[in-house]
């Protein structure tokens, strides 16, 4: 969705400059196209913001666009890794063998993700999903099976 809202904005910059840049009178169509490709925009930022993880009530919940597309309860996540880059996405191994991948951290989110804290935030995810308090936490890039 983030891939929406840059095309977008990057069309209406465009159209909004073609429109100021010349002497001839552009007619109504460039502003239509400059509206929609604002509204385009700012709607495709609006969906990405709500992409995230949330663990909460002893469920992991996969939200993309503020609806919850997968719902795992955290006394089945066995095993949860962090993949590398500046997009926080979840491999999570479910107790029956199954892996599900979430994106942690949606684009317009990942920043936040570039700060010294951000292992910190990776590894209290980490410890939400799993069910665990952060004091029973290793150091480390992924976490085994419970044992």
């Amino acid at each position: 969705m983030a891939l929406v809202g840059v095309v977008g904005l990057a069309v209406a910059v465009v159209c909004g400059l073609w429109i100021a840049s010349g002497d001839h009178d552009p007619g109504m169509e460039p502003w239509m196209v400059l509206g929609a490709a604002l509204a385009a925009g700012v709607a495709g930022f609006a969906t990405a913001r709500g992409c995230r993880v949330m663990v909460a009530h002893g469920e992991v919940r996969d939200i993309v666009a503020w609806r919850t597309v997968h719902r795992v309860p955290c006394d089945r996540v066995e095993a949860v890794r962090v993949r590398k880059g500046v997009w926080r996405v979840f491999e999570m191994e479910l107790a029956d063998g199954q892996r599900r991948v979430v994106l942690g951290t949606g684009p317009v989110q990942f920043p936040a993700n570039l700060l010294p804290d951000a292992r910190g935030r990776d590894m209290a995810a980490i410890d939400a999903m799993l069910g665990e308090a952060p004091a029973s936490r290793q150091q480390g890039p992924g976490r085994g099976p419970r044992g």
